[in-house]
């Protein structure tokens, strides 16, 4: 790949969220990234003696998808990683990075290349579209907290049929649902303190954003910025309570946020 086109760029292993205990056909993906990279430990991560030829990558890949619950619902296994668990991910490719078990870019990209929750309707063991929506944007704010430098959701369509992934950002019929716009305009927030929360967020365009919170039934600026073509944001503002948030960016508007207390 390299020598076809020096800045081609090299993204594996794309492991999956799950796997199971030893003597199984599924390693667990963390595992997996341990016996990669020649590492030894679960706690304390500790580099082998002897090696086979050390892997080559610029981007480390990982599928966290989540099949129990929404972004915050940490897989059980220690190995395992969902969408609330890509810090164990990282964490192992900073390891190998440290000792030098890895080769490639000096510093590698970490990638969210798959993740999803599939929707009811089409699929009748779905979310509703709209916790959809809520639960994309959270991954994706939860995601570049935790260092990824993309969020992929699977799959843009829903095929229809008696699959699993109906999970796509339009129906079959090809009408969208919330979620689309909760991809190219995602804004969440979490809470720091009685008083404050941060904002966080991704714009579709530039120009003059506003925070905006919910205040007796009209929406109030908070914060103003200017932000660049997909420029990430994230600022602290104060509210109590449960708060309803939104951005507002020329006439492009977020979905609605609600912060629970």
């Amino acid at each position: 790949m390299k020598r076809v086109r020096p800045n081609n760029k090299v993204i594996g292993p794309a492991l999956s969220p799950y796997g199971d205990d030893r003597g199984t056909n599924r390693m667990r993906p963390v595992r997996f990234l341990r016996n990669l990279f020649c590492l030894s430990g679960r706690k304390k991560l500790t580099p082998k003696r002897r090696c086979r030829p050390k892997p080559k990558l610029d981007i480390l890949s990982h599928h966290p998808i989540n099949t129990s619950g929404g972004p915050n619902r940490a897989a059980l296994h220690p190995d395992d990683a969902s969408s609330a668990d890509l810090r164990r991910v990282k964490r192992v490719l900073r390891k190998a990075e440290g000792v030098g078990h890895v080769r490639g870019s000096k510093r590698h990209d970490l990638w969210a290349t798959e993740f999803s929750w599939p929707t009811n309707p089409p699929a009748s063991w779905g979310v509703s579209p709209r916790t959809q929506a809520r639960w994309i944007a959270q991954a994706m704010y939860l995601f570049w907290r935790k260092g990824a430098r993309v969020a992929v959701n699977w799959e843009l369509r829903d095929p229809g049929g008696s699959g699993y992934f109906q999970s796509g950002l339009y129906f079959p019929d090809g009408s969208p649902k919330p979620s689309l716009q909760a991809v190219r305009f995602p804004l969440a927030s979490r809470r720091l303190g009685k008083r404050r929360i941060e904002v966080w967020g991704k714009v579709p365009t530039s120009g003059l954003l506003r925070i905006q919170k919910r205040v007796r039934g009209k929406w109030r600026t908070k914060r103003r910025l200017r932000v660049g073509n997909d420029d990430v944001f994230k600022r602290r503002i104060s509210a109590r309570g449960r708060t309803k948030l939104r951005g507002k960016l020329g006439s492009e508007v977020s979905l609605v946020w609600r912060q629970r207390r």
